[in-house]
């Protein structure tokens, strides 16, 4: 027991008296090399994003940008105007405005139909210059009767219409055949000179018309429309020349003053 304890001490007190100075520091060693790198961890999810911010301040209006070209000029619209008149009958004094007589032009083609007082209107013609033409129902006898014969055409010559203005054109047509006696169709006391005959060489003047709407021509009067060529119109006084066997004749429309008394009874005594 005496020699344990002995030797335990012995073992305690060794370290004691061996303790030396602490010697110098030894250099670094080598540094290891690098370790395996890692696996990438999983992306995490997006966040949620954030609100809106206020709208930052306008900006300054930019330089204007330079012009561009002109564009190529369109076509020319169609310049149109009008081409109106009348049609006349080339033989009859008065005259004698005739209806229902076609006036073509040429090119084109464009067409109209003279009204009751011979007057017609083409609307909307192009510029240009034309040709015109007229077609209608000549005469003829039928007996002592004038009645519509074949058709009679007239080259009535050029016109020109400019745009937004009215040409205008008067017509002659001929519808007495060259081989009539106009001594005897105008002699009172031969069976032609009737009303029916008046109305168709003269055609129906009581729907003659006048520059004026308000003041209607003599034959248009409402009393004179109802009364017949031959009640006024009783006799017509012919100048017959000898040159040409009597076809030429100068005439004067005689009305009987008599025949205007029974109307107009304030008509002056002098003249009767």
């Amino acid at each position: 027991m005496t020699r344990t304890l002995a030797a335990l001490l012995v073992l305690l007190l060794a370290p004691a008296a061996c303790d030396g100075a602490t010697g110098e520091k030894g250099e670094p060693g080598t540094p290891g090399e690098n370790g395996t790198p890692g696996t990438p961890g999983t992306p995490g999810n997006p966040g949620d994003p954030g609100e809106a911010g206020p709208p930052g301040p306008a900006g300054e209006a930019g330089l204007p940008g330079d012009p561009g070209e002109a564009g190529a000029p369109g076509e020319a619209g169609t310049s149109v105007g009008e081409l109106a008149g009348v049609v006349v009958d080339r033989d009859m004094p008065g005259p004698a405005y005739l209806s229902g007589v076609k006036v073509t032009t040429t090119p084109l083609g464009l067409t109209a139909t003279t009204d009751a007082s011979g007057a017609f209107k083409i609307v909307g013609v192009p510029a240009g210059v034309y040709e015109v033409r007229a077609e209608g129902a000549g005469l003829a006898l039928a007996g002592t009767n004038v009645v519509a014969g074949v058709p009679v055409i007239v080259e009535a010559g050029s016109v020109s219409v400019l745009a937004g203005k009215t040409a205008t054109l008067r017509v002659t047509l001929q519808r007495v055949p060259d081989s009539w006696n106009m001594v005897t169709m105008m002699d009172a006391s031969k069976p032609y000179y009737t009303n029916a005959n008046c109305i168709a060489c003269h055609t129906d003047r009581k729907g003659e018309t006048s520059l004026d709407a308000a003041v209607k021509p003599f034959h248009a009067m409402a009393k004179h429309s109802t009364t017949s060529c031959t009640t006024c119109h009783t006799k017509t006084e012919i100048r017959r020349s000898s040159w040409d066997l009597g076809r030429s004749v100068g005439l004067r429309k005689n009305v009987s003053v008599s025949v205007c008394a029974m109307c107009h009874t304030n008509y002056p005594t002098k003249y009767l």
